[in-house]
């Protein structure tokens, strides 16, 4: 939506557009105020407030990709995983 803004597209044209995207108007809008104020700098990801993230990207990749595979597939015991071989009864 910034850049649609950039390029000179109306207000209403952009909101329409937000709309079928299925973005909430008041998202937009704060987007917008931000790049305005701050230029691109202004669109970077805000420092959050709780825990550190304490894991890469990749071994969130490589834990995801894992938690996929069946225990038979990795050469994992089973009693290494934490959920029951089978459902309950």
């Amino acid at each position: 939506m910034v850049l649609r803004a950039a390029r000179g597209r109306s207000n209403a044209r952009i909101a329409r557009i937000a709309r079928e995207m299925g973005l909430h108007l008041d998202t937009v809008r704060r987007w917008r105020v931000r790049f305005s104020q701050g230029g691109l700098p202004a669109l970077a990801d805000a420092g959050r407030s709780g825990r550190p993230v304490r894991l890469t990207l990749v071994q969130v990749a490589e834990t995801k990709a894992l938690a996929w595979q069946l225990p038979a597939e990795t050469g994992i015991p089973l009693s290494r995983w934490s959920c029951p071989s089978r459902p309950p009864n």
